[in-house]
């Protein structure tokens, strides 16, 4: 697909140097694919932290009568 777009020199020649890209359409292919691999990461993250939001008051009830280490230990000695 042709595109004209104008898109900031210095912007353009810093993102050049840093993907070491060979051409502008290389940079901004990469630039495309970097973004779609990206938002699936960023949408787990974000789900995952909701989860977490939604089951912390869930924890902060839950009471253990027994030290951590005396629970492994039972639970070794099993």
């Amino acid at each position: 697909m042709r595109l004209t777009i104008e898109i900031d020199d210095k912007l353009l020649k810093k993102a050049m140097r840093l993907a070491k890209a060979q051409t502008k359409r290389g940079l901004i292919e990469e630039a495309l694919r970097t973004l779609i691999d990206s938002l699936p990461a960023e949408q787990k993250s974000r789900k995952y932290r909701e989860g977490l939001r939604k089951i912390e008051p869930l924890l902060r009830q839950i009471k253990v009568s027994e030290s951590p280490i005396d629970l492994l230990r039972s639970d070794r000695d099993r």
